[in-house]
C-alpha cells in the first residue's frame, strides 16, 4: 500500500462551492490569528489574544485535554475562541487575503477494525446558514468531515458529512476531477454532497431546511493539504470550541438542532476516534449504499429567479430588480447578493437585501472601487429558507467604460442564414479592426463567447460571434448538427460579410476560436489563398481528434463508435439523427465531454439573460443551448485533424494551450504549433479554465488582445 501523505494528497477534495457562498475552507489559524480575537476561559476571562509573541494566541498555542497553554492556563473543555467583531465578514475578508490562509484542507490516515480511511477536515470560518430567512443556523466556526474507506491504494467508499447525519456512495458513484472527490458545498451551511442537487434548483432537502449547492464557484488556486502527524498536534486535540456561539438549550428539537453552537475541532468528534460513525448516520437516515432509502422531505414552491439590472451610484452599486412570481412560485422576501472583484485579493461578500415590492430598487451597502471590476451572483431569498437558481451579472470599471452595445446580425452562408452578434469596439473610430468567433464543441453564443466577445471589444476590436448553421438562433435542419467543414465555410461566410461593412478594416481581420474552434480556426488560416485573416488566436484547439479519444475510458469510446455507426446507417434510410449528451459531470459514461470540469463550465458561464428552462436546454433571448449532438457528429470530430494542414497556415499565430489538459492533449498541439510557426503558450490548468471568468480567461484575454493588437492595430 502506498504512504498514507501520498494517499492523502491523490485524493484531497476538489471543492465546488454555491454562487453565493462567502466563506471557504481554509486554514483553522484564521480563527487564533485574525487581529482581535481571543481565547476565553468558561468564566468569559481573557486567557490570550492574537499576536506573534510566545505567549499570544496563535494556532500552536492550543493544546490537547488535560495540558496547559504555553502562559501556563490550565486547558478546560469550557474554553472558546471569540472573533472579536460581529461583522465577520469584514473579519474574514482582512484575515484571508493574507499569504498561507486560504484554501487549505487537512488530512489524516486512521486506522479502525482492519481497515483504512483517508480522512478529511475542512475548517470555516463562520456558518453563514440563515436557514427560515430568519437567521437559524448562524454560528462562529464550522468544522466538516469527509471520510474515504480504502481498499488498499483506492478508496472503495466516501462519506459526506451533512450536518447532524451523512451520506455515502460507493466510490464508481463518486464523481471525480481526476482522481479527486468532488465535494459540492452547500451555501452557507456547509454540508457536504455528491452532486448539484434537484435539476434547476440544485436544492437538497435536509431535516430541517434547503441546501442549495449549484456548484459554479471553485476559488483562485488549488486548495493545499496539510497533513495531521501522528501523534496529533494539541490544537486539533484541544476541547474548547471554535467560536463563541452557543447552541439555545430550550424550544422544540427542530429549533434546537438548526440554531447548532461553535463546533469543537476534529479531534473531539466521534468519528476522529471511530471513522466508521459517519457511515453509520448515513445509513440511519437511508443515504449509504444497501440502507433502506427514506422518502425525501417535500420541497417547497421555487422562488422566482430575479430580473436585475446593476447600475453605479456613486460609490455603491444599485439593483434595480423585478421578483413577480410566475404560477406555482413564490415571491422572494429578500436578495442574496454575492459581490465579488477579480481585481482585489479579497474573498466575495454576500448581502442579503430585504424587497418592499415586487420590483424596485436596492443598494448593495458597501463602497467599491470606481477602478474595479464587480461580479454579482443573485438569488431570490423565501421566507422558507429555499433559494431560487442564481443571476449573474457583471458591472464594468467605471472610468472610461461605456455601456456594451451588441447589435444583432444576420448574414448568408450557403443557402442558410446564420445569425450573430456584433459588438463594436469602445472608444475606437472606424472602419474598426475585428475578430470573429470560432466555437467550440456543440457551444452557442449562450455559452462563454458572449463573455468573451465584450471583454475583447473593451480591448479595442469590433467582434462577431456567430451560431454556425444547425444550433443556436442561425438555421438549419437537422438541429445540432456538428460538421467541422461546413463550420468552416461559416467561418468564412462571417470574415465576408464583415468584409462587406463600411465600418471594418477588410485588412485587419482575425479569428479566434477555442477548442473545437482553435482548430476551425487554424483550418480557416490554412485554406485562406486570398489573404483574408490576418492572424489568428486558438484556445486549446483541437488540433488531432485521433488523440482526444485516449483520454476516454474503452467503454466509453465504444459506445459512441457504436451510437455513431447506428446513427449513420439511419441517416442513410433518412431518419432522424440518434441524439446523444454532450457535456454531463464526471463520470457521466452517456456523455461525450466529462472530463477536466466540463459540466462546470458550462453551467457557470452561461449567457445572464436566459434560464434552464428544464434538463439539458438552455433559453436565453437571442440564442439557447442544448446539450445533445448527434452521434454520427461525435465521429466525424474525432476524425477531424487540423495537424494535416497546420504547415500551410501563412498569418501570425497564437496558441493558447493548457498543460493539465486531457480533452485536447498538449504534446499534438506543440508539434502543430511547431508545424506552424506558432507563438505558443501554455498554461498551468485543464482544458474548460481558459474560458473561466474566475479561472484562466482573464489572462487569456490578456494574452489574445497583446497578440491581436500587435498583428492588426
Amino acid at each position: 500500500m502506498a504512504d498514507g501523505r501520498s494517499l492523502l494528497e491523490e485524493f484531497k477534495p476538489f471543492l465546488r462551492y454555491d454562487s453565493n457562498e462567502g466563506y471557504f475552507a481554509d486554514s483553522a489559524a484564521e480563527m487564533t490569528d485574525a487581529a482581535g480575537n481571543v481565547l476565553l476561559s468558561a468564566e468569559g476571562a481573557t486567557i490570550a489574544g492574537a499576536g506573534p509573541g510566545e505567549h499570544d494566541l496563535r494556532l500552536g498555542f492550543l493544546a490537547a485535554p488535560g495540558g496547559s497553554y504555553a502562559n501556563g492556563a490550565p486547558v478546560t473543555a469550557g474554553d472558546r475562541l471569540s472573533i472579536a467583531s460581529r461583522d465577520y465578514s469584514d473579519q474574514y475578508r482582512a484575515i484571508r487575503a493574507k499569504p498561507g490562509y486560504a484554501n487549505v484542507v487537512y488530512g489524516r490516515v486512521a486506522e479502525a477494525d482492519g481497515v483504512t480511511w483517508l480522512q478529511y477536515w475542512l475548517w470555516y470560518f463562520y456558518n453563514d446558514l440563515r436557514a427560515l430567512a430568519i437567521g437559524l443556523g448562524l454560528h462562529e466556526g464550522d468544522w466538516e468531515g469527509i471520510p474515504l474507506r480504502m481498499d488498499g491504494d483506492e478508496p472503495d467508499l466516501a462519506v459526506y458529512a451533512q450536518h447532524a447525519y451523512a451520506e455515502a456512495r460507493a466510490w464508481s458513484r463518486v464523481e471525480r476531477h481526476g482522481r479527486r472527490p468532488v465535494v459540492y458545498v452547500a451555501q452557507g451551511s456547509h454540508g457536504s454532497y455528491f452532486d448539484d442537487g434537484l435539476p434547476l434548483t440544485h436544492w437538497h432537502r435536509t431535516e430541517h431546511f434547503i441546501d442549495r449547492t449549484d456548484g459554479k464557484v471553485t476559488p483562485k488556486g488549488d486548495v493545499s493539504l496539510e497533513v495531521l502527524p501522528e501523534p496529533a498536534p494539541g490544537w486539533a486535540l484541544w476541547p474548547g470550541r471554535w467560536g463563541d456561539t452557543e447552541q439555545p438549550t430550550e424550544g422544540p428539537k427542530p429549533y434546537r438542532e438548526i440554531s447548532s453552537g461553535s463546533p469543537t475541532g476534529p479531534g473531539r468528534k466521534k468519528h476522529w476516534t471511530d471513522p466508521g460513525w459517519l457511515l453509520r448516520k448515513a445509513e440511519e437516515v437511508g443515504r449509504a449504499p444497501g440502507a433502506t432509502a427514506r422518502r425525501p422531505p417535500a420541497v417547497p414552491p421555487t422562488p422566482s429567479r430575479p430580473k436585475l439590472a446593476p447600475q453605479r451610484k456613486d460609490k455603491r452599486l444599485q439593483l434595480a430588480y423585478d421578483v413577480a412570481p410566475a404560477a406555482g412560485e413564490q415571491r422572494p422576501s429578500h436578495l442574496l447578493v454575492t459581490l465579488n472583484s477579480p481585481d482585489d485579493p479579497f474573498p466575495p461578500k454576500t448581502f442579503r437585501l430585504e424587497l418592499g415590492a415586487d420590483s424596485g430598487t436596492v443598494e448593495v451597502p458597501f463602497d467599491v472601487d470606481p477602478n474595479h471590476r464587480y461580479e454579482l451572483r443573485t438569488s431570490g431569498l423565501a421566507p422558507d429558507g429555499a433559494l431560487s437558481e442564481s443571476v449573474p451579472a457583471e458591472v464594468p470599471p467605471a472610468e472610461g467604460q461605456g455601456p456594451v452595445t451588441t447589435q444583432r446580425v444576420t448574414f448568408p452562408s450557403g443557402s442558410l442564414a446564420c445569425r450573430g452578434w456584433l459588438t463594436p469596439p469602445q472608444g475606437v473610430a472606424p472602419p474598426w479592426p475585428a475578430v470573429v468567433l470560432a466555437h467550440g464543441f456543440g457551444a452557442t453564443h449562450a455559452f462563454h463567447y458572449w463573455r468573451v466577445g465584450e471583454r475583447l471589444a473593451a480591448t479595442g476590436f469590433a467582434v462577431l460571434d456567430f451560431d454556425p448553421r444547425h444550433v443556436g438562433a442561425s438555421e438549419g435542419e437537422p438541429r445540432q448538427a456538428l460538421r467541422p467543414r461546413r463550420q468552416d465555410e461559416d467561418i468564412g461566410a462571417a470574415i465576408a460579410y464583415l468584409r462587406g461593412r463600411d465600418d471594418v478594416d477588410p485588412a485587419r481581420i482575425a479569428v479566434w476560436g477555442s477548442s473545437l474552434g482553435g482548430g476551425l480556426a487554424m483550418d480557416a488560416a490554412a485554406a485562406d489563398s486570398g489573404g483574408h485573416i490576418a492572424a489568428v488566436v486558438a484556445v486549446v484547439p483541437q488540433v488531432d481528434g485521433l488523440t482526444n479519444l485516449p483520454g476516454a475510458q474503452l467503454g466509453k469510446r465504444l459506445r459512441f463508435m457504436a451510437a455513431g455507426a447506428i446513427d449513420a446507417l439511419g441517416r442513410l434510410a433518412g431518419g432522424p439523427p440518434l441524439l446523444v449528451q454532450a457535456f454531463g459531470p464526471e463520470p457521466t459514461p452517456r456523455a461525450v465531454l466529462d472530463r477536466d470540469n466540463a459540466w462546470h463550465a458550462l453551467t457557470e458561464e452561461m449567457h445572464p439573460g436566459g434560464r434552464w428552462v428544464r434538463p439539458g436546454v438552455y433559453e436565453a433571448q437571442e440564442s439557447s443551448f442544448r446539450n445533445e449532438v448527434p452521434a454520427r457528429d461525435v465521429l466525424g470530430t474525432a476524425l477531424y485533424r487540423p495537424i494535416r494542414r497546420a504547415r500551410r497556415i501563412r498569418c501570425p499565430l497564437l496558441m493558447i494551450i493548457a498543460s493539465k489538459d486531457t480533452i485536447t492533449p498538449p504534446a499534438p498541439q506543440r508539434k502543430a504549433a511547431a508545424q506552424a510557426g506558432a507563438t505558443l503558450v501554455e498554461l498551468p490548468c485543464s482544458h474548460f479554465d481558459p474560458f473561466r471568468a474566475a479561472a484562466q480567461l482573464p489572462e487569456v484575454i490578456a494574452r489574445s488582445a497583446e497578440f491581436l493588437g500587435a498583428h492588426l492595430v
